[in-house]
């Protein structure tokens, strides 16, 4: 697998918004309500430039996992979460 052409699809809302990125807090268990800066570039989904609207966003796992919106050692998480 390629470096970054792997993606994740979570579901938030957008809280700032500024020019080249905006600021969302994803409902993530992970995440505990932050709000993380995500530049629009790297956001792969369609998104609606409006505060507070429920949407996703699809944005590649090693940005997600850089910024700690999921684990590092992802995989370990959704199966300790699924048991």
């Amino acid at each position: 697998m390629f470096y970054g052409n792997e993606f994740r699809v979570l579901s938030g809302v957008i809280k700032k918004i500024q020019k080249q990125s905006v600021k969302i807090k994803f409902n993530s268990d992970y995440s505990e309500g932050k709000v993380f800066s995500v530049p629009k570039n790297i956001i792969k989904s369609k998104i609606i430039l409006k505060k507070n609207i429920p949407q996703r966003f699809k944005v590649p796992v090693w940005y997600l996992k850089r910024n700690r919106v999921i684990p590092i050692n992802d995989n370990l998480y959704m199966k300790q979460k699924n048991t």
